[in-house]
C-alpha cells in the first residue's frame, strides 16, 4: 500500500477528496437527528431515520454517476459531485431555518 500511495497520485487525490465528502456527508446526517428533534419541528429519532429514505436517491444515482464517469471522465464526475455537495452546503445554510418548514408544514 505504502509504494501505491507514494507511486500513485491520482490515488492520493482520490483518496483525499473522498475522506473529505464522506465527511462532509458524515457531519450532515449526524446532525440531522438534533435539528429535526428540538423546536420547531419536535420530531422524534423515527423522523431522522425516515431521511435515510434519501440514501436510496443516492445509491439510484451512483449508476448515474458511473456512465457520466465513462463519458466525462472521473476528474469531471467528482468535480460534479464537489459541486453538489457544496451547492446543498450552501443552499442549507442558506434555506435552512425554512426548509424544515416546507417538509413538515
Amino acid at each position: 500500500m505504502r509504494r501505491l500511495v507514494a507511486n500513485e497520485p491520482l490515488l492520493r487525490e482520490a483518496a483525499v477528496i473522498g475522506g473529505l465528502l464522506f465527511g462532509s456527508f458524515s457531519a450532515f446526517w449526524a446532525t440531522m437527528v438534533f435539528v429535526v428533534s428540538s423546536p420547531p419541528y419536535h420530531h422524534g429519532s423515527r423522523m431522522a431515520g425516515m431521511f435515510g429514505l434519501i440514501g436510496l436517491a443516492a445509491a439510484l444515482a451512483a449508476s448515474v454517476a458511473g456512465r457520466v464517469a465513462d463519458r466525462r471522465g472521473a476528474r469531471f464526475t467528482v468535480g460534479l459531485g464537489i459541486g453538489i455537495t457544496a451547492a446543498s452546503w450552501l443552499l442549507f445554510s442558506v434555506l435552512g431555518g425554512s426548509c424544515g418548514g416546507w417538509l413538515w408544514a
